[in-house]
């Protein structure tokens, strides 16, 4: 049994010192008074019981977008694959489990359950996208709140929606722990081209100068080489 309000109990302390001082009798009217009063403080801090069953519920939120690295997809079907082996052994615990799918936008693959029809990916999902706050949203929609449960999040960390912060915010006044298992893509040096200037005019046989912008994430050392068709027209080492 849970309260909604537990700090209310602190009132059986002044509650008490009253019926001691005003409200006691001797015999059965007192120990009346004392049930009465007994659930009268219950009742103000708003007991809850949990009728859901037994079990934990786990709902998956994979990601499916085209930042996380080529070989994730696998190994996120695989721990998929392992959690839903697990249940169907453990059915007797009352577990149930439940999978959302999102790229730009989430999917619901299959709602709570601990008797699976199906595995894996059924939903179709646009991967130019990382929405990562709806699915959140999505997943915690589907909570049973007379059951303890928990959202595990499959995914590179990678966002291009609305702020997952919000929908994190949302499942601790739920009291939904939300747990990650990270799939980072290694990133490498990223050097890039950023500007080519050129005058707008130039005259025929007239000397003009040019400037070329490169731009690179950190620090680093490399040639840069400026052709026009086949033939090279500077070389820099920078």
């Amino acid at each position: 049994m849970e309260f909604e309000y537990p700090e209310l109990l602190l009132l059986a302390i002044p509650l008490w010192f009253a019926y001691r001082r005003v409200g006691h009798v001797r015999g059965p009217c007192g120990w009346i008074r004392l049930v009465l009063l007994t659930v009268l403080l219950i009742a103000l801090a708003a007991p809850r019981w949990n009728l859901g069953g037994r079990g934990l519920d786990v709902i998956v939120v994979a990601d499916r977008s085209l930042s996380l690295p080529v070989e994730s997809q696998t190994r996120i079907q695989e721990l998929l694959t392992n959690l839903q082996n697990g249940l169907t052994e453990r059915a007797s615990t009352g577990s149930r489990l439940g999978l959302v799918s999102f790229g730009a936008e989430p999917r619901v693959e299959y709602d709570l359950s601990n008797d699976l029809a199906t595995t894996g990916f059924t939903k179709d999902v646009n991967p130019n996208g990382s929405n990562l706050n709806e699915a959140l949203l999505t997943a915690l929609d589907r909570v049973d709140s007379d059951r303890p449960a928990r959202i595990l999040v499959l995914s590179d960390g990678e966002s291009n929606g609305a702020d997952p912060l919000f929908a994190a915010r949302r499942a601790r006044e739920r009291g939904v722990p939300i747990d990650a298992r990270v799939f980072e893509r290694l990133h490498a040096g990223d050097v890039s081209i950023e500007s080519v200037l050129l005058p707008d005019v130039v005259g025929q046989r007239e000397p003009f100068q040019y400037t070329v912008w490169v731009h690179s994430d950190r620090q680093t050392t490399g040639a840069v080489t400026v052709r026009r068709g086949d033939r090279t027209i500077a070389t820099q080492t920078r």
